[in-house]
């Protein structure tokens, strides 16, 4: 469990960047995947999320909440594409869950994205509320973190420091426009994975909370033909008082999977067991 500070989102936004493309930068260029980028990025976020801010005494008198982490992947059946992320925010105090989603791409050496599929991205973004789609990039690309900035890449990026990233994210509303994905983002610049983690999802305000997190999984897979996504759980309460006592809303190996009784029902599972990524 660990303290987080409402006035430092930003740097730790900005943790998520810079420790990424530290990763990135030690990864041999013919071991590049999306799993493996997607993989080590859960564990980034995993990390900056756990990294102590403030002393106890100080979280009592400051705005912030109390936080949990844990994230998985599934082995088995299911263990055939972890480039996708869910990830599941449990507000404890306010007793709500909600779910998000990371569609992954991988940029070619060319500069596009030749996973890109625009009729897939349509029925996903049809079926997810607020899909994201998480593009990782050969070189960094501009970014840019202003909700207000409409600028057009092309244009305009000489006319002021712009910032760049190696994992950027585009909305999946925007991408289903265009039938090559590296148009939208000569069209629209993209957010940094860190600021739209934090700002969209660990803040809830782009997560869907219409439906319980086991099903909207099991509503991903089989949508994206089984491919399981990485799973980042995530529990938050302003006292910190149920984060340890309430059970996982993933249940690890040795316990009952809870999660696979919904998945179950759609989908035909040998093997199944959701472990922790370190």
């Amino acid at each position: 469990m660990n303290w987080i500070p409402l006035s430092l989102l930003t740097d730790i936004a900005e943790e998520i960047n810079v420790y990424y493309s530290r990763k990135r930068i030690t990864i041999p260029d013919v071991d590049i995947s999306e799993d493996l980028l997607s993989v080590e990025l859960v564990r980034i976020i995993r990390q900056v999320l756990l990294t102590p801010r403030a002393e106890r005494d100080e979280s009592k008198e400051g705005n912030g909440f109390n936080l949990s982490v844990q994230a998985y992947k599934a082995t088995g059946a299911l263990e055939r594409k972890h480039g996708d992320i869910a990830v599941v925010v449990s507000d404890i105090d306010r007793r709500v869950v909600g779910t998000g989603f990371y569609e992954a791409k991988l940029q070619s050496l060319d500069g596009h994205y030749p996973a890109f599929n625009v009729r897939q991205i349509q029925k996903l973004e049809s079926n997810t509320p607020r899909l994201a789609i998480l593009m990782h990039e050969r070189e960094e690309s501009p970014v840019s973190d202003n909700p207000y900035d409409r600028g057009f890449p092309g244009s305009d990026q000489y006319r002021y420091d712009e910032k760049h990233s190696l994992c950027t994210v585009l909305a999946a509303s925007w991408a289903r426009k265009f039938r090559h994905l590296h148009d939208a983002t000569r069209q629209k610049r993209p957010y940094s994975f860190g600021y739209h983690f934090v700002t969209r999802y660990l803040l809830g305000a782009d997560l869907d909370y219409s439906r319980p997190p086991a099903k909207a999984i099991a509503r991903w897979i089989r949508k994206t033909k089984r491919a399981k996504p990485v799973i980042i759980d995530i529990r938050i309460s302003k006292s910190g008082e149920g984060l340890l006592q309430y059970e996982p809303v993933l249940i690890p190996p040795g316990s009952p999977p809870l999660v696979l009784e919904a998945l179950n029902k759609n989908e035909k599972l040998a093997e199944h067991e959701f472990i922790p990524i370190i």
